[in-house]
């Protein structure tokens, strides 16, 4: 090609060198936009290559990182009305492999998705970073069904999903009619104000956070004693510390549609929202008082070692000694709330999920119409060797759940927010209901205000 991609520094350790994996630029981007689509059916192309991201800012965060990806000086290589053909995507991506040396340390996730971000900025414009893409989609012999939308700047599977942008309320309910026509289980909703954001727990959205979430309860509970003093049971306390914003196995869902569009539009302006609709059968709702609800909600009293103890006890019946002390433990604290004849019996439970119809505590969860999905000792966190494992960590049990038209999981993308947030205030959808605590109410009254002003 005859111009250097990326410029290595002259000056840098070998040291630092030696550190530098084998790394191929093709399979590095495939983990980012094709691994999440084969996964889940689809990924924000925009939001995985970190398309409003300052390079400041990624440069910043390698340099704190001590990321040896710092080596290039990134520069964006491409003129913006430059054309850019396949054989030329090609030479362009063998050069970016040329110019990596051998290391012994593999990507981190945040230097793999700099990495993604890197190339992508070299690219310039959208038509070429399609174009890339669709050299992507070709090289990893992709089933012709990975298309992209280029309006939504959605990677997605025709036959997984199917895709369906938002714009206003009249076209949520419109969609919500064709897709909740012949649904005859209950449904909740869900808003995300990122199509990226992962349908999980927040304490299973970090590793450090379930390794650790036996610390993270004991510490709140120390902390903040007074906060807890008139609650009996343990899915109560949990509920309260995800009120507070403290990482927790229960997964905020509501059975109304408008609190989930309003979740979805709320934050994060210009980015895509998406509002997800889960199918729940009537064996999964359990109410705050049944024993599984009891055993799923005492588990983060148990150091991690000793839920995956318990989790192999439970999925495969191979009793240890840590997995014995677990089950005792986690007896004791279910007696203490409930009477029950044989816990073991109820023990498969403990590796399921369940919708939970909370106490009405606080206004919150009664103004949200709000409930919770508990999750127990799931595969894909506690297994080594899971049965539903992915090469990535995209994947979630809870995506099954998704509402199917035709058996294409539906996906409502959320775009022009502002407008649908506008929309949602004239059928009383708005910050003072969603957030009715006085601080709350007070920022709404006196930010409408000054924008009345």
């Amino acid at each position: 090609m005859g111009t250097k991609v990326l410029d290595t520094n002259a000056s840098i350790d070998d040291k630092i060198l030696g550190r530098i994996s084998v790394i191929d630029a093709w399979r590095e981007l495939e983990l980012i936009l094709i691994d999440p689509v084969t996964i889940k059916g689809y990924s924000d192309i925009a939001d995985s290559i970190w398309d409003s991201v300052p390079i400041a800012e990624v440069r910043e965060e390698l340099k704190r990182i001590d990321s040896t990806i710092l080596i290039f000086d990134v520069k964006e290589f491409i003129d913006s009305k430059m054309d850019i053909t396949e054989g030329y995507i090609n030479t362009f991506m063998d050069d970016i492999n040329g110019t990596l040396k051998s290391r012994t340390v593999p990507l981190e996730d945040y230097e793999r998705s700099a990495f993604c971000y890197l190339i992508f900025k070299q690219v310039g414009k959208w038509e070429n970073k399609f174009k890339l893409i669709d050299a992507l989609i070709k090289r990893c012999k992709c089933d012709d069904n990975i298309q992209y939308d280029k309006d939504l700047r959605i990677l997605y599977d025709s036959e997984q999903v199917r895709l369906r942008a938002i714009s206003s309320i009249a076209d949520y309910t419109k969609e919500l009619e064709t897709a909740l026509g012949d649904i005859n289980n209950q449904v909740f909703f869900r808003g995300h104000s990122r199509l990226s954001y992962r349908l999980l727990p927040s304490v299973f959205r970090e590793k450090k956070f379930y390794e650790n979430e036996r610390k993270l309860y004991l510490d709140l509970l120390s902390a903040c004693p007074q906060d807890f003093l008139a609650l009996n049971n343990h899915i109560d306390i949990l509920a309260e510390m995800q009120h507070y914003g403290l990482p927790t196995r229960l997964l905020d869902v509501t059975s109304n549609a408008l609190t989930a569009l309003f979740f979805a539009c709320e934050s994060n302006l210009t980015k895509s929202g998406e509002v997800i609709m889960l199918e729940v059968a009537p064996d999964r709702f359990k109410y705050y008082q049944d024993v599984e609800t009891v055993m799923l909600s005492s588990l983060p009293l148990l150091e991690h070692k000793e839920k995956v103890g318990l989790f192999e006890y439970a999925r495969n019946n191979a009793k240890s000694n840590i997995g014995d002390k677990a089950f005792e433990m986690l007896k004791a604290e279910v007696r203490n709330e409930r009477a029950f004849s044989s816990l073991r019996d109820l023990l498969p439970s403990i590796l399921e999920y369940y919708l939970i119809s909370p106490q009405k505590l606080n206004r919150r969860i009664m103004n949200q119409d709000g409930a919770f999905i508990l999750c127990g000792l799931l595969d894909e966190i506690y297994s080594p060797n899971p049965f539903n494992k992915k090469e990535t960590d995209e994947y979630s049990i809870l995506e099954d759940l998704r509402v199917k038209v035709d058996k294409k999981k539906v996906i409502l993308v959320i775009k022009n927010k502002d407008r649908i947030m506008k929309q949602l205030n004239t059928y009383g959808i708005n910050r003072m209901r969603i957030y009715p605590e006085i601080d709350e109410v007070s920022g709404y009254i006196k930010n409408n205000m000054m924008r009345e002003a």
